[in-house]
């Protein structure tokens, strides 16, 4: 009886082993079709779930005919494993929508990818001929930036490619470029928009991989944003490379996250605190202007006048006292606030036309003790 149940078991266990087998060869097998076919791809349409959140998806499918670009998306997707562990899928929610995304060859035979992914939890796999695969985060996230930027120049300074090279990473394509006028210092003065604290903050990621472009200041510059396959930790922490050149040298170079929160880190990817040893409020007062009058003024005063200033500057429209009122830290999100992610930073004429209150009264001011707010 004992070797019955041991060859019946046994029995078992190799048609599972089989059937799984069978299984990861089946899955293997429409990868396979892809990896032949994929040098003789030469285009990819991208069509987006028509259920998505309008301002997800592009007005339009794409057109991707670039040979850079098909060649780094198919490299993605013939990269791609079976999936053997469907618990992430399971946590897929109401956010699930997809892309449709189709391989034309040069015969124009075609051959349809779906990409699937949840935008709350950033949880994606594709399917091929009806089999799931997991692939690397960065495929989601390549193809979602395809919604965002307008541009995706492919042909990339060489020196920009193996500068990012070097520390690790990899250069999609150039999303725009503009000429700017560095500060003449880094002084930030009470009521002036963050220009001075964004341009201080980067330099010194920027140092810390010896391109100290302190000389550029009071000079115009050539200011480039690549994106980048690698993102930042996190759940799509999209990374933007940047890199400021003079006279047609690579002058200054460092990582920025975009929109909402645009200061990130080096190429090396050490942090502020990292490379100066200070948090935030300590290394700011090296960038704080002390001389001015505003600046005297504000230092005199008490928390209390400080917060009665604010709101009569609201009621009035004056920017630069809101702005004074502020600590510059808080001020410092006014650059990245609903950004356009194919611009640098706001411009302080995006944030004052966003300005939408029309008066304001402060009609009572009290002190209130962090210690008697209660957990929800």
């Amino acid at each position: 009886m004992t070797i019955k149940r041991t060859i019946h078991c046994f029995a078992v266990l190799t048609f599972c082993l089989l059937c799984c087998s069978l299984h990861r060869d089946v899955c293997a097998a429409a990868l396979t079709d892809l990896i032949n076919n994929n040098r003789a791809i030469t285009q990819i349409e991208v069509v987006t779930d028509p259920n998505i959140p309008r301002w997800q998806r592009p007005p339009k499918a794409l057109q991707i005919k670039d040979r850079k670009m098909i060649g780094d998306i198919m490299s993605m997707i013939t990269a791609g494993k079976p999936l053997v562990n469907d618990e992430k899928i399971k946590q897929m929610g109401g956010m699930v929508s997809k892309y449709d995304i189709r391989l034309t060859a040069n015969d124009q035979t075609w051959q349809e990818v779906t990409l699937v992914y949840d935008y709350a939890f950033w949880v994606s796999y594709i399917e091929v001929q009806g089999q799931k695969y997991e692939v690397n985060p960065d495929f989601f996230r390549y193809m979602y930036a395809l919604n965002e930027y307008r541009k995706t120049d492919t042909k990339v300074d060489s020196r920009v490619i193996k500068l990012f090279k070097r520390y690790n990473w990899t250069v999609d394509y150039k999303v725009n470029e503009n000429k700017s006028l560095l500060p003449a210092d880094l002084k930030h003065e009470p009521g002036e928009y963050p220009t001075k604290i964004y341009w201080a903050y980067n330099n010194e990621l920027s140092k810390n991989i010896g391109l100290d472009f302190s000389h550029c200041l009071g000079k115009n510059v050539d200011v480039e944003i690549y994106r980048l396959r690698e993102g930042l930790p996190g759940p799509n922490k999209e990374a933007r490379g940047i890199v400021v050149k003079y006279n047609g040298k690579i002058a200054g170079a460092y990582i920025d996250a975009g929109r909402h929160q645009c200061f990130a880190c080096s190429l090396d990817r050490k942090t502020l605190k990292d490379i100066t040893g200070r948090e935030w409020e300590g290394w700011i007062e090296n960038y704080a202007a002390r001389g001015s009058k505003l600046a005297k003024q504000m230092s005199v005063m008490t928390p209390d006048e400080v917060i009665t200033l604010y709101y009569e500057a609201m009621d009035k429209h004056d920017d630069k006292m809101q702005f004074a009122c502020m600590t510059r830290k808080r001020l410092s999100s006014f650059l990245s606030i609903n950004m356009d992610n194919n611009e640098l930073y706001n411009s302080p004429d995006k944030c004052a036309d966003e300005q939408n209150i029309e008066s304001a009264n402060l009609l009572d001011l009290r002190k209130f003790q962090l210690s008697n707010l209660k957990e929800p």
